[in-house]
């Protein structure tokens, strides 16, 4: 900006330093500021240094080699369109463990925990309240959701309860149904009253009958212990009738028993009676133990097995099952690894879980269904919904879904006969009649058709697709008077459709 400035015109009472800020506050305020700290905010006198601004400058040299926490940054680009903007700028970090256990009966299920590494809580009178809420979303590999869920995790604590809470810190455990594929498992944690957030995300590989021989993943846990919940509930890490504690960080205490449990998948006839599974315990590469069992012994279930670490010293470990077929050639294998700590005992969080009463097989089978459904999978996913619905034929989002499956796969008449029962009931979800309306109308029913179309907008509202609809079927009818009202508040509610305005001025010239 003019090349060499004489300083000599300040006061001769400044410092040379104080001099050429002077002068470069004159030039460029902001670039000043700069030259006294790059701490944003901090308040030095010119002549002055400031202590942290000369670290920062002697580290940057270093700074490619640290490693970047970007925890943060990925939460609020993944979650960004599922949360409001004041949970923005209140980030927790969390851990979250998610296993795929498959029941007695071949259905698999998502377990999971997640453990916020905050716990805030509000004071409304007199009680320590804490209110979580979980979004949980899977998807394909082409981004579809399968299956989406929210569910709800009160707390209402005492200062000491919530103290202990916060001690020991606080695990949320749930499980659900889940087809075979492979998918993305997204969890999104938020606190509601303190407004903050936490997400994380897995990936899920569910066998499915026809899968090769394998190994699903090795589920470590702190202990075992008869389940006392009642069999007839789902209860998150119950396998059969025992129930597995676990929790995300795979540290044990020196005095404690390691619990693994595994489960063999895509097993045939042969290889169950020749085959066999064998687990090793590793000190870094040193093999400590291993021992081997035929696979006709093992549980359709799983395996469950218990290890005391008494005898082990404290250090990084790993456990390795792998799975042989009668000639000793390994198939598949499974490790995880953990900690043994100097402390003989772990503290170990407060479990809060969903346990679902389970009367009969029908939400199990509903929801699968759905999964099927949203996958494209018209005619499985007709065939258990189907099953589901003669399961509790009164439930009207079992009617719902299945519709949905018999209109995709064009049986129209199945849809009305599916929902005309729910027809008239003042308590009918959106897709009653939107359903039956479009069935009638693909049946050429017109009059039927416009009939629950107009249902829909009296009870739910203007929706522009069902406004458009309801003028075609008016069309039809030869009710153009009818037809224009119906297209013209379509086009009021939404402007942009160039093919209903040129409808409404071909209606018009006539």
């Amino acid at each position: 900006m003019g090349g060499y400035r004489d300083v000599s015109r300040a006061s001769s009472a400044m410092t040379n330093d104080q001099a050429a800020y002077k002068e470069l506050q004159e030039l460029e305020p902001n670039l000043a500021r700069q030259t006294l700290s790059l701490i944003p905010g901090e308040a030095v006198q010119p002549g002055s240094e400031s202590l942290a601004s000369n670290r920062l400058m002697a580290t940057i040299a270093q700074a490619p080699q640290k490693k970047v926490q970007t925890d943060y940054a990925d939460a609020i680009l993944k979650y960004k369109d599922f949360i409001e903007v004041d949970y923005t700028a209140n980030y927790i970090a969390s851990d979250a463990l998610v296993e795929v256990i498959r029941d007695a009966n071949g259905a698999s299920f998502v377990h999971y925990t997640i453990e916020p590494g905050r716990i805030s809580a509000e004071e409304i009178d007199g009680k320590y309240e804490v209110r979580f809420q979980l979004n949980g979303r899977v998807s394909d590999a082409s981004g579809r959701t399968v299956y989406q869920f929210d569910k709800d995790f009160p707390l209402s604590l005492t200062r000491n309860e919530l103290e202990d809470i916060r001690a020991q810190s606080l695990s949320l455990q749930d499980s659900f149904p889940i087809v075979p594929g492979t998918y993305t498992f997204d969890l999104l944690l938020k606190n509601t009253l303190s407004k903050e957030f936490a997400g994380v995300g897995e990936t899920l590989e569910v066998p499915g009958p026809s899968s090769p021989p394998g190994l699903g993943p090795l589920l470590l846990g702190y202990g075992a212990e008869r389940a006392r919940s009642d069999p007839r509930e789902r209860v998150p890490f119950r396998v059969g009738d025992t129930q597995i504690l676990c929790q995300t960080r795979k540290t044990f205490g020196s005095g404690e028993s390691l619990v693994f449990f595994y489960q063999p998948t895509g097993i045939t006839a042969d290889l169950r009676s020749s085959g066999t599974l064998r687990t090793a315990l590793f000190r870094e590469e040193e093999e400590l133990l291993s021992r081997t069992r035929p696979l006709a012994e093992v549980p359709r279930e799983g395996v469950i097995e218990t290890q005391s670490l008494k005898d082990f010293p404290p250090g990084y470990y790993r456990v390795r099952v792998a799975l042989l077929d009668g000639g000793g050639k390994e198939l598949a294998q499974t490790k995880e690894s953990f900690e043994i700590s100097l402390s003989p005992t772990i503290p170990r969080p407060r479990v809060m879980s969903k346990v679902v009463p389970v009367s009969g097989r029908g939400e199990e089978i509903f929801t699968t269904g759905v999964q099927l459904l949203n996958r494209g999978d018209l005619q499985a996913a007709r065939a258990k919904l189907e099953e589901a619905r003669a399961l509790a034929p009164t439930r009207v989002d079992y009617a719902v879904a299945y519709a949905q499956a018999l209109f995709r796969l064009k049986d129209y008449v199945g849809v009305k006969d599916a929902l005309l029962p729910f027809a008239e009931a003042e308590n009918s979800p959106a897709e009653v009649p939107a359903l039956l309306g479009f069935a009638c109308q693909a049946l050429e029913e017109f009059e039927p058709a416009a009939a629950y179309y107009t249902s829909y907008l009296v009870r739910f509202g203007a929706n522009v697709d069902i406004l458009n609809y309801l003028g075609t079927c008016y069309l039809r009818l030869g009710n153009k008077e009818e037809a224009l009202k119906a297209w013209t508040k379509s086009l009021e509610a939404s402007p942009d459709q160039p093919k209903i305005k040129d409808l409404i001025e071909s209606l018009k010239k006539k």
